[in-house]
This record gives structure tokens, C-alpha cells and sequence, in this order.
């Protein structure tokens, strides 16, 4: 399982499993937000993010995280609807993904590499 990250404002707390699913569970009572089913093994913890505006998740922040199925995902905090599932084609995140002030990712590899996404 994944460390947690904690939404403050909203009272939620995200998390991901082994068996790839991540979960939101309210902070004040434990209760199931939502989840969704991912393709692999979540081990990076996920962070959260504010994006530009999607019609899918119109409150923008967003849970991202890699998977073990070589890609990494940005999912409406929201609703958890799946906006982007980006494939590295190369090895899997088994770290946090960071992200930077100019909207790009970064995220590392088992196979070493260091990949940049804008």
C-alpha cells in the first residue's frame, strides 16, 4: 500500500493499493468516496495537484500517481474519473511523481531512467 495523501480542505484521504486500486475515504468518518481500478501495483504515493480546468472534474484538483503497469494517472479528486493515463513503455513508477510550476511531470523508473512529461 501507498503512503496517503491528505486533502484538508475537502476532508479526504487518497490511497493506493497493491492490487491497483485507489481509494478516497473521508477523513471524518472512513467512509468509501469512491475508488477506482488501475492496471497495476500502486507503490508511489500519490500527490495532489491543482490542474486547469477539466469538464470532468470542475473543483481541478486531482490525484496523481504511478503504477507498476509502466504508466502513471491523473484522476479527479472529485468524482474519480481517470483524465489522463500517460504509458512510459519503460520499466514502472515505483516512486512519487513530482511536479513542477510549469505543469510538467517527473517521475523515475526501476530501469533508472528519469523521465520528464509536459
Amino acid at each position: 500500500m501507498s503512503s496517503a495523501a491528505i486533502d484538508q480542505r475537502e476532508r479526504r484521504v487518497f490511497i493506493g493499493s497493491h492490487s491497483g486500486v485507489l481509494i478516497a475515504l473521508s477523513l471524518d468518518a472512513g467512509q468509501l468516496l469512491w475508488s477506482v481500478q488501475t492496471s497495476g501495483r500502486l507503490m508511489s504515493s500519490p500527490i495532489l495537484v491543482i490542474m486547469a480546468f477539466h469538464e470532468q472534474c470542475t473543483k481541478r484538483l486531482t490525484v496523481i500517481i504511478g503504477s507498476f503497469d509502466q504508466a502513471f494517472y491523473v484522476i479527479c479528486a472529485q468524482n474519480g474519473r481517470i483524465l489522463l493515463r500517460r504509458s512510459l513503455n519503460s520499466g514502472y513508477i515505483s516512486n512519487q511523481v513530482a511536479f513542477d510550476s510549469n505543469s510538467s511531470f517527473y517521475v523515475s523508473t526501476n530501469s533508472g531512467q528519469l523521465i520528464k512529461l509536459s
